[in-house]
């Protein structure tokens, strides 16, 4: 009812207040992980930025950048920065609003960018040498950042996403805040990442927007291909059916962790089918 919109827009209002008075540094610095791939196997992993002074606030953000299922729609994205990581710049600005803007322009960045085509689910290798690993992945960049930075003592950790990566973030915020049982206060924010399945219309005057299906069964062919790593919870509760986790609406209901969604009312990817 309008009593939890108002208690949650409270709740988001006091989270924006919970920032050290510290500037950070633009710059990020990649670092390559052992382990992780990208589409064309090449090795993936992690910018960061740590600010200066004593701030304990922590920004999780997952680049999107849409997605593929096979070597037909993946061949396009395999040799750019979405599939291989053969030409990402040693280090860069902070690459998104939410890293950029106040109040979070002076919290610590841990930006994941995107080359696995899986929405950052997936964990498996096709027998023509995909590398659908966005988990996989995710589970080595933060075992290396829990080594290399201060992100296990933070105070406040928002994981965040947009698009393809707002879907990721939904997915695996709880998996994220289990590794990091010392923090505070986690939050997940995903921009442009919760999807219902739908159903696609196909009659007179009808648009395309050329992207794979996002009807809910396609879902399931998607959760073979990738080696998609459902919420555990969701999978449970759903059983043989836990590919069904993978769209938004099915399992933003098993998150622990409080998520306040981003979403345009006239969003792009939706209005184009």
């Amino acid at each position: 009812g309008h009593g939890k919109m108002r208690a949650v827009a409270v709740t988001f209002a006091a989270l924006c207040l919970l920032i050290a008075g510290t500037h950070a540094s633009d710059e990020l610095v990649l670092r390559k992980v052992n382990d992780t791939t990208c589409l064309d196997g090449s090795t993936a992993g992690y910018y960061v930025t740590q600010a200066v002074g004593e701030s304990s606030n922590w920004i999780v953000f997952l680049q999107g950048g849409g997605e593929c299922v096979d070597d037909a729609t993946c061949a396009g994205r395999l040799h750019t920065d979405l599939g291989s990581s053969a030409n990402w710049a040693p280090s860069g600005g902070r690459p998104a609003d939410i890293t950029r803007a106040a109040p979070f322009s002076n919290w610590n960045v841990l930006y994941v960018p995107y080359c696995t085509g899986d929405l950052h689910y997936g964990s498996r290798v096709t027998p023509s040498g995909l590398h659908f690993t966005g988990h996989s992945n995710l589970e080595r960049i933060l075992e290396d950042a829990l080594n290399e930075t201060a992100i296990g003592s933070a105070d406040t950790v928002i994981i965040s996403g947009e698009s393809a990566g707002g879907l990721g973030c939904i997915q695996n915020t709880d998996y994220i805040a289990d590794k990091l049982p010392s923090v505070s206060h986690v939050f997940s924010v995903p921009i442009a990442g919760f999807y219902f399945g739908q159903q696609i219309y196909d009659g007179p005057g009808h648009t395309s927007g050329g992207l794979p299906s996002f009807e809910t069964q396609a879902f399931q062919k998607y959760a073979a291909e990738w080696g998609a790593v459902p919420h555990k919870q969701c999978a449970e509760a759903f059983g043989q059916d836990a590919w069904k986790c993978l769209m938004t609406a099915n399992v933003v209901q098993y998150l622990r962790v409080p998520v306040f969604v981003v979403e345009a009312q006239t969003d792009q990817v939706v209005l184009m089918y």
